[in-house]
């Protein structure tokens, strides 16, 4: 709104702002190199309309080259094994989009990422190796930002490498040997935290408050997320005989002053977590006492 301070007369006005994307890319194919040549290629699209400016960071680096998309701008070549930045920029409004690109050796070994994914923010990368495995490699980790978060030189590859306290995310893997001729292979492996694990807590299906100072309580495992928590525990006639609101709960079997006879016992679970916001979750069980 704009006020005239002499007249007091109000005019309005309206203003359109449109958020434009940052560029999007399509890789068409990568063509690997031979060990301990610049010889890889990489051929990929830009998806988005405008004007762009390209670089390629890494082992090589080239650029900056001019494009308008949407289009395949020119091969790169050149480019010895590593892991690249590929940063297209538009030129209008200076947002920058940063891809990570691999190129990897035509080498006589294989390697691989596996995501070993728990129910809690660490999760972990397993790298193994097959065909003709060398001896050694030094490996290299790198975040979606082109951030390397883990380096290791000299690694026996006799066993499976395990790369362990990593958030969630992409992440890309390159292991080198350590001896002639250099070969590298790649590889790109997630990291995500199951919904089956946020949504459900372990509970043990039996316990024995007999005095022997082994699993004498009922207690459960829930996992980092759980916030709120309240578990109902039933005897076979339906008789609630114990109730909890803390998750860190434990009960020795005892119904008021007597302990419970022997046999299952129904449970219910009530909970919510915090990557499911809103929503209470229930989960059904029995736990058997024995004595």
């Amino acid at each position: 709104d704009i006020i005239d301070p002499f007249s007091g007369c109000l005019g309005q006005d309206s203003v359109t702002f449109t958020v434009l994307p940052e560029a999007s890319i399509t890789l068409n194919a990568i063509t690997p190199s031979s060990c301990g040549n610049a010889d890889g290629t990489i051929d990929f699209s830009i998806n988005t309309s405008g004007s762009f400016t390209y670089t390629i960071n890494g082992p090589v680096s080239q650029g900056p080259f001019a494009f308008d998309g949407p289009g395949t701008p020119p091969l790169l070549t050149g480019l010895s094994s590593g892991s690249y930045s590929l940063n297209i920029t538009n030129t209008v409004t200076g947002c920058n989009s940063v891809n990570i690109v691999q190129v990897e050796d035509d080498a006589p070994f294989d390697m691989d990422a596996i995501a070993i994914n728990r129910c809690s923010s660490d999760a972990e990368i397993s790298i193994g190796f097959r065909n003709v495995v060398p001896s050694a490699v030094n490996v290299n980790v790198i975040n979606s930002s082109g951030i390397n978060v883990f380096s290791r030189n000299n690694v026996s590859t006799s066993t499976n490498i395990f790369v362990t306290g990593l958030d969630t995310g992409r992440y890309f893997v390159e292991a080198r040997e350590v001896n002639a001729p250099f070969c590298l292979q790649t590889d790109t492996v997630s990291l995500t935290i199951s919904t089956e694990c946020l949504l459900t807590i372990f509970a043990p299906n039996a316990f024995s408050p007999n005095g022997n100072a082994m699993n004498e309580e009922f207690f459960v495992f829930p996992n980092d997320f759980v916030e709120t928590f309240e578990i109902y525990i039933y005897n076979r006639w339906g008789q609630l005989i114990f109730r909890s609101e803390n998750k860190d709960f434990r009960w020795n079997g005892y119904f008021g002053d007597a302990l419970s006879p022997p046999g299952t016992y129904a449970y219910i679970m009530k909970f919510t977590s915090s990557l499911a916001p809103g929503q209470e979750q229930e989960q059904y069980g029995s736990i058997t006492l024995i004595r």
